[in-house]
């Protein structure tokens, strides 16, 4: 199922100055009664006071959702070796992946020196709970764009090891705005497909099948079917 569409309602407000504040505006001053000139007007969503830029890409300073990071990269043999050790245990490997999602990442992949050869990243939450994610690769403006989607906020590499959140609000002055009365050119539209993805939302249909095997391997029932085959 995907839901597209876009966005039109911005209303004009004017914008403080902000060349004092550095690149977050998080020095704590009071700028409520800075004068301004008609050309500082922009949209509302443009600029934030978190927002900092790193390599022309507008990022968030506001604090990750998570606690650390850890690269690993695909293995053939480490994955067929998952396999095997889930044969060999009659299916109580993949049964305690599924509670400790780190244990797969550990076991089928293997440990990535770097975030450039990396394809999968293991999270670890302010909840202290492991989550595996797909680290994307691409090009942008000529050089290697990295990135990896967590909780609905992207995150994209700076180098040589941080990952900064993403903004995801229009950053764009209203003079900017008013030389593009003819729309954006193929290349922009491009360039900010890969920063933002596509304008749609796809919501991934879970079948009843799923939903069963999820409860059927959760720890709260198959300790009550253990209890109930004890009484017997």
């Amino acid at each position: 199922m995907h839901i597209s569409g876009n966005s039109h309602n911005v209303e004009e407000v004017p914008l403080r100055d902000l060349s004092a504040m550095g690149p977050a505006g998080g020095d704590g001053a009071d700028y409520t009664d800075i004068k301004l000139s008609e050309k500082d007007t922009i949209y509302t969503n443009s600029v934030h006071p978190s927002m900092t830029h790193h390599d022309n890409i507008a990022t968030d300073v506001s604090p990750a959702e998570y606690l650390s990071l850890q690269p690993f990269q695909t293995s053939h043999f480490r994955f067929a070796l998952f396999i095997f050790l889930s044969l060999i245990t009659f299916g109580i490997l993949p049964l305690i992946s599924i509670w400790y999602p780190q244990l797969f990442t550990r076991v089928a992949r293997s440990p990535s020196k770097n975030y450039y050869n990396a394809t999968h990243i293991l999270i670890l939450s302010t909840k202290s709970t492991y989550s595996e994610h797909v680290l994307h690769h691409s090009v942008l403006r000529s050089s290697p764009y990295i990135y990896f989607e967590y909780r609905k906020v992207r995150y994209s590499l700076h180098p040589p090891s941080t990952f900064v959140r993403q903004e995801s609000r229009l950053n764009t002055t209203l003079g900017a705005l008013g030389d593009k009365r003819y729309g954006l050119s193929s290349e922009e539209v491009l360039e900010k497909q890969k920063l933002y993805g596509i304008n749609e939302i796809d919501i991934e249909e879970t079948s009843v099948w799923s939903m069963v095997g999820a409860k059927l391997v959760h720890p709260f029932y198959l300790f009550q079917a253990a209890s109930a085959a004890i009484c017997k």
